[in-house]
């Protein structure tokens, strides 16, 4: 971008354009038929690609630059005579000439701003000699060119449609006029912006994607901020082309149950956007890298060690490393501190993360940790709960409930926690669980609570209303409850598989 930035535009000298006083060159632009593409279809490209599967524009990433307008491929250094137009091979076969126009300009100020003009004028060949140029267009690259000109002769853009900005930086892009290609890309970001339009801008491309990155980047906030409650919007979403679910993937304030379900969602996505396994283990392996792998449960890791859907060269080193993460402090602190810290970010899980440790011998035993902090704590009252992540233990999945309590008899309320078990697992299974926190001044685990259940059927929850013996107002007096260290309280659950 700082080298964008430096190449200087000239004054206004708009009054020059097509002017012969001040010119020293023709353009003599020849206009063929429209390739049913202009500026407007693209919108609406962009629009259907956000309604469904059935158009094939439904995915946005296997678009080629060609069903842009003026998407054309950068015209090669010419080196023909003056009066042949510049060979582009986006235009095929080209139609018949509908219009011709010729424009006077000064090859100083063209040279000055693009890079395609200087080669045209100074590579020493013919045409360099010649007054006359010749350039073959696309309809609708005929007003983006126009108004490219006039910004070289230093004339401000002045629309604020984005799909004819969109038009102008696409014919920039064609003849190197990087400092229009740019300033396009700023000038998209203040324009209205849509859920289609915001993937119009995400599926551009040109020859300095850098150029693009302002554009993009409002593009990737707009999508963010819109679907950041994804349940809400969770149809919508699944209509959505690879390259808008990526940007909404990149946000760490992401509303949803647990990095479980967003994974699964992906999975389905796949599944009905690309039928062919294939291209769906292809569009996988660019979306998958933005799952948090460090957040998902060890059942869903194991299970994406056997999903044929997902290339495992792609897939093994972040599962590494989120077992890594789970299992070692040292190790998790330094994938913190490594290159992609936002990958092992939390995001606004509605389920609660948890940390698990699983034993084996002697005896079938899962330690499940989970913290609390007075916020959270704060906003139960006065029957609110907290619901853990499941977790998988004795080929059943488990989950933790917290909450505030209301005491009976009496408006008593108390803090409560609790073990259930979700509905698809084999029952009836019998556990001995115990409910333990850190308190001050030390730091160690104290035991509340133990008992001893046998899951007979599913979402039951077992538990303790008042885990400390102690009223809800003496509970969130944070300063002085001795199981709060540093504004966090740590609960842990020892679950024990009872075998009789």
């Amino acid at each position: 971008m700082e080298e964008l930035s430096r190449r200087v535009r000239p004054g206004r000298f708009g009054f020059a354009l097509n002017c012969p006083k001040f010119s020293d060159r023709v353009l003599r632009i020849e206009v063929v038929g429209s390739v049913a593409s202009d500026a407007a279809s693209v919108a609406g490209d962009a629009s259907s690609s956000s309604r469904g599967h059935s158009d094939e524009s439904a995915r946005p990433l296997k678009r080629s630059r060609d069903e842009f307008p003026a998407a054309v491929s950068p015209p090669p250094i010419p080196n023909r005579a003056v009066n042949e137009s510049p060979h582009d091979d986006s235009l095929g076969t080209l139609p018949p000439i509908v219009r011709l126009k010729k424009i006077h300009v000064s090859s100083v100020i063209l040279a000055g701003s693009s890079d395609y003009f200087k080669k045209l004028f100074t590579n020493g060949m013919l045409e360099s000699t010649q007054k006359e140029v010749t350039l073959r267009i696309r309809e609708a690259e005929e007003m983006p060119l126009q108004h490219l000109l006039s910004f070289m002769y230093g004339e401000e853009i002045l629309t604020t449609d984005p799909a004819h900005i969109i038009g102008i930086l696409m014919v920039a892009d064609k003849y190197q006029v990087l400092s229009c290609v740019t300033h396009c890309s700023e000038l998209l970001t203040t324009c209205p912006i849509s859920t289609e339009v915001a993937l119009l801008y995400l599926n551009l491309d040109c020859s300095i994607p850098t150029a693009l990155e302002p554009a993009k980047d409002a593009a990737k906030k707009f999508l963010c901020n819109k679907y950041q409650d994804f349940l809400r919007f969770e149809h919508e979403i699944m209509d959505i082309g690879p390259s808008g679910l990526a940007a909404i993937l990149s946000s760490s304030d992401l509303k949803v149950p647990s990095e479980d379900y967003l994974f699964d969602f992906i999975v389905n996505w796949g599944r009905i956007q690309y039928p062919d396994r294939g291209e769906r283990r292809t569009v996988f392996s660019s979306l998958l890298p933005l799952i948090r792998y460090s957040h998902l449960s060890c059942g869903k890791l194991s299970k994406i060690m056997k999903c044929q859907d997902i290339d495992l060269n792609v897939a093994r080193l972040p599962l590494v490393r989120a077992l890594f993460f789970k299992s070692d402090p040292v190790s998790r602190q330094h994938l913190i501190d490594g290159p992609e810290p936002w990958s092992y970010e939390q995001r606004a899980y509605l389920y609660r993360p948890l940390e698990v440790m699983q034993l084996h011998r002697p005896v079938k035993q899962c330690m499940v940790y989970m913290d609390l902090n007075t916020d959270d704590c704060s906003k139960m009252f006065p029957t609110g709960s907290i619901l853990s992540e499941a977790f998988h233990f004795a080929k059943s999945d488990f989950f933790l409930t917290a909450g505030c309590i209301v005491q009976q008899p009496g408006p008593l309320h108390s803090f409560g926690l609790f073990l259930g078990v979700t509905g698809d697992c084999p029952l009836p299974v019998t556990v001995k669980y115990e409910f333990s926190a850190r308190a001050k001044p030390s730091g160690d685990f104290i035991v509340k609570w133990s008992y001893t259940h046998t899951f007979t059927q599913a979402d039951v929850r077992m538990g303790r209303r008042n885990l400390f013996s102690m009223p809800w107002a003496a509970f969130v007096d944070y300063d002085n409850n001795p199981w709060f260290i540093g504004g966090v309280m740590y609960l842990r659950a020892i679950l024990t598989l009872v075998i009789e």
